[in-house]
């Protein structure tokens, strides 16, 4: 190759390279923080085309970290798809001193990238001007003569007993110490059975009396979401808080924080724990059709960023639901326009922690063509939620869309139709006539004699390739055969794959469920699924399979929806729950696997 040739592949690469560069930062909201304060962590991963990236967050000696939040945002400019996806984390210090955030690993599925280390500056605590409280004799004595108990606890408190299967439900887990502490107490959060959690910072700190008692106290919150009908638990959270031993501590004292965190030598490790609590989760009313997903209180938009296009030219509608619940679990509203080719969905989300109330956005952009020119108007596209504050189910919709298509650029509509047209071909006669030449023998013996005449190792050669043209013939044909064998041992292979996920942790069991459940579809229709959303693969069935139950294919995307939920989130889930979840999955795709046969 010339030094032509290699620049120009060089240049190809490194156009490559800038195209698929992905861009990973962190940085803090602030570098200098008092002990008695937390600090906000956000990891920004930008690129194009990215999914199902996480932090692996590394194991934090110097603080408590919490997760706090997760955003993301999709952008098309001139064809071309930019993901942005955003992590918080709260971060509370554990002593004075200053420290170093290490490097965060982030693993986009090819790649693996690190954040930058950041520097903590950890100072003496700040504290706010009070009121000194007279002291009395009384109240010392009081004090003297309470029980450890009674000075340091800890204890777990829901705002229901009873809710929805997706309604929220707020723990908050809440830490008293009239004792000095040497540092800030390690926590270690409860498990949750049946329940997703996501955790609703900032860490709030404080004072409070309780019976004339003046108590130090820090609460963390929770929001809890129900899974399925039944009871869900959570587990005993524990605290470790390391407190000052031989300290002659006044509760009444005006620098009562400041001597909480009074860095002493001798020290002693308390361990607190709460009590478990146990919630009846209650299922939802039978729902309409066209029923999302979304438990909450929403409203609805919807926009297009090209009103005027030509017939054949891509268009973005993009619809966003926004309000009060777990976004995460809303589906994609229908768009459907005769006029209109809908290609792709994207989906995008940005969660809000308010007042201790998950919301959020959740954004779909349709990737569409019109396939004529003329007039197209896209009804109110709507959307079924269940209302957790009416306790009903509502339909909200959006506004009409209008578009205004123009004539194709080469002068004619485009049709993306794939049917397949109707010969044209006009069959004149049945009879069929073989047309060949007979070739004289006096050809076929000059062949044989041309061939003898050559030498023995081209001769080799000749037989090598015929041996390897049988070879490959043999394995065209059994290539041929794969995708029915692949279809006739769909069933086989996934039910194998779901006895096998039994023996393994529930991970490493959710991860082998979904797979199973895509790669039986792959065999099934003889193609790749695996990158594609359960709403375009049940397009994909139905047009391939249309006998098949509309009602069994939704079933089986809600299980698919829960093994999503639970693999993306730490819950944990008991193992007579997966039994339940993996009967069900095997009943559904064994119904299917019979439609589909028919």
């Amino acid at each position: 190759m010339n030094l032509i040739g290699k620049i120009f592949i060089l240049l190809i690469t490194l156009v490559e390279y800038i195209n698929c560069q992905v861009v990973v930062t962190a940085w803090v909201d602030k570098k200098i923080v008092p002990i008695n304060e937390s600090f906000t962590l956000t990891i920004s991963v930008s690129g194009e085309n990215i999914s199902n990236v996480k932090p692996d967050i590394p194991n934090f000696t110097d603080f408590n970290i919490y997760q706090s939040g997760k955003s993301s945002n999709i952008s098309i400019i001139n064809g071309q798809i930019n993901t942005t996806i955003e992590f918080s984390y709260t971060l509370i210090p554990k002593r004075t001193g200053k420290f170093v955030i290490p490097k965060i690993g982030i693993f986009t599925g090819k790649e693996k990238y690190f954040t930058k280390e950041i520097e903590i500056e950890v100072t003496s605590p700040s504290i706010s001007q009070t009121q000194p409280h007279t002291k009395t004799k009384t109240q010392q004595n009081r004090n003297q003569n309470l029980s450890r108990e009674e000075l340091i606890f800890a204890k777990a408190t829901v705002d229901k007993k009873t809710a929805y299967i997706g309604e929220q439900i707020t723990l908050s887990i809440k830490f008293y110490t009239a004792l000095p502490v040497a540092s800030n107490p390690q926590y270690y959060p409860p498990n949750y059975s049946n329940l997703l959690s996501e955790e609703l910072p900032p860490i709030r700190t404080g004072t409070e009396i309780i019976n004339g008692i003046r108590y130090y106290f820090a609460e963390t919150k929770v929001a809890l979401f129900g899974i399925m009908a039944g009871k869900a638990k959570i587990s005993s959270a524990k605290i470790v808080a390391p407190i000052q031993e031989d300290t002659v501590f006044d509760p009444f004292d005006p620098n009562f924080i400041q001597k909480f965190f009074s860095q002493m030598a001798r020290t002693q490790d308390i361990t607190l724990e709460t009590k478990p609590i146990e919630i009846e989760i209650l299922d939802l009313p039978p729902p309409p059709k066209d029923f999302s997903g979304g438990v909450g209180n929403f409203f609805i938009t919807a926009k297009i960023d090209n009103s005027t296009p030509h017939a054949g030219d891509p268009i973005n509608i993009t619809v966003e639901i926004s309000g009060k619940g777990n976004v995460k679990q809303i589906n994609p509203p229908q768009i459907n326009h005769p006029s209109l080719k809908i290609y792709d969905i994207l989906s995008s989300e940005t969660n809000s922690k308010n007042n201790d109330i998950i919301g959020g956005t959740k954004k779909f952009t349709y990737i569409a063509t019109p396939l004529n020119e003329g007039s197209i108007i896209i009804d109110g596209i709507k959307f079924t939620f269940f209302n957790i504050d009416t306790k009903n189910y509502e339909t909200i919709t959006t506004h009409p869309i209008k578009i205004n298509a123009l004539k194709g650029k080469i002068g004619k509509s485009f049709d993306f139709d794939t049917t397949k047209l109707k010969s044209e071909i006009i069959t004149k006669g049945e009879d069929i006539n073989y047309i060949y030449e007979k070739i004289p023998s006096s050809t076929f013996y000059t062949l044989i004699k041309k061939i003898a005449n050559i030498s023995f190792t081209i001769q080799i050669i000749i037989i090598f390739f015929l041996i390897l043209g049988i070879s490959i013939k043999t394995k065209i044909n059994s290539l041929k055969n794969l995708p029915f064998k692949k279809y006739e041992k769909a069933y086989s292979n996934f039910e194998r794959k779901i006895n096998e996920s039994i023996k393994q942790n529930i991970e490493k069991k959710l991860s082998t469920i979904y797979e199973a459940i895509y790669d039986y579809f792959s065999d099934k229709l003889n193609e790749n699924i695996s990158h594609l959303s359960f709403g375009k693969i049940k397009n994909i069935i139905k047009e391939k399979n249309p006998s098949i139950s509309t009602d069994s294919l939704n079933e089986l995307e809600e299980i698919i929806n829960k093994i999503e939920l639970l693999n993306f989130t730490k819950t944990q889930v008991s193992d007579l729950e997966v039994k339940s979840l993996l009967e069900k999955l095997k009943t559904i795709i064994k119904k299917i696997d019979k439609e589909m046969k028919k």
